[in-house]
């Protein structure tokens, strides 16, 4: 509704806020579907973090490894490690391509009035019944926790660090896919990896058309819905479709209004290459680095 009425970088920020639940689905309590703004909330002060390091590119690549290694460790003992990890972390990133604090917290507010509204109408639907079964945890111990910590931190500080070497315009967006992308499994790893690369050129060929031929607010409105709904429907099933919305909302802010055609392509081809190469490197370090360290460590271990 705020797109459609003119208000687009505003309103694709709210859009962003409702992506919580893609993440968490509608709890069986009523209570608990409040973690939606919580998560909303996070993300945004991720990216107010990140933004608040951009300016200091050592600092920003050095607290990226270690955020990721803490927020590791973090996931194999507590559940909230987990949001720490899958969801403040690849904030961080993301806030290193906003070097203008006082924007990330703009689009933080935003994000959490559109987490507020999902939480609002979530509260519609009844109670049900609480599965018995908990999810497993993502690392068996501390130690494998910590080695994919270190490898998911070494991935995203290269992607950071090249990426602000080269003095790119967005230099969190190859950070952001290589922590958006690992995960401590293969199969999900590879799964995310290809569903990444796929939702992110759709994404961000959607927006190159539209915002590149018609770049009215009414339309935009209407992809956004229909990508929200795409990626939340997706959201209880293995295939990674979040980029598809993610990438056309985050074009959408930051072409929308301002830019010209050459603009529009030359970000357009960099989201691509950025994600591609985030990719790359996520699978690279999480199916052949990981491995052999597990492998190599299970070895030295007299009963593993």
């Amino acid at each position: 509704m705020l797109i459609a009425a003119g208000h687009v970088v505003p309103g694709a920020a709210a859009a962003i806020g409702v992506l919580p639940a893609a993440l968490v689905g509608i709890t069986p309590a009523r209570c608990g579907r409040v973690l939606a703004v919580a998560i909303g909330a996070a993300f945004g002060i991720g990216m107010i973090i990140g933004s608040l390091l951009s300016g200091q590119p050592a600092l920003a690549v050095a607290a990226l490894f270690t955020a990721a290694l803490l927020a590791s460790l973090a996931a194999a003992r507590h559940r909230w490690g987990v949001l720490l990890l899958n969801l403040v972390v690849p904030a961080v990133a993301i806030g290193l391509s906003i070097p203008q604090p006082r924007e990330a917290v703009t689009l933080a507010v935003m994000i959490l009035l559109g987490s507020l509204w999902s939480w609002l109408l979530a509260l519609a639907w009844p109670t049900r019944p609480a599965p018995a079964a908990a999810a497993p945890p993502p690392f068996p111990d501390r130690a494998a926790a910590a080695r994919y910590g270190v490898v998911l931190g070494v991935a995203a500080a290269i992607a950071a660090a090249s990426s602000l070497a080269m003095s790119l315009p967005h230099p969190g967006w190859a950070a952001a896919a290589v922590l958006l992308v690992m995960r401590p499994d293969i199969g999900l790893l590879t799964a995310r990896g290809i569903g990444r690369a796929l939702a992110t050129i759709a994404g961000a060929v959607t927006a190159y058309a539209v915002l590149g031929w018609y770049p009215s607010p009414a339309l935009i409105a209407a992809v956004t819905g229909v990508y929200l709904v795409a990626t939340i429907g997706a959201g209880s099933s293995r295939r990674y479709v979040t980029p598809l919305a993610t990438a056309f909302i985050a074009l959408t802010m930051i072409l929308y209004g301002t830019a010209g055609q050459s603009e529009i392509r030359d970000t357009f081809w960099l989201r691509i290459v950025q994600n591609l190469y985030g990719v790359a490197l996520a699978v690279a370090f999480g199916a052949i680095i990981l491995p052999l360290w597990d492998r190599m460590a299970r070895t030295r271990t007299p009963h593993g």
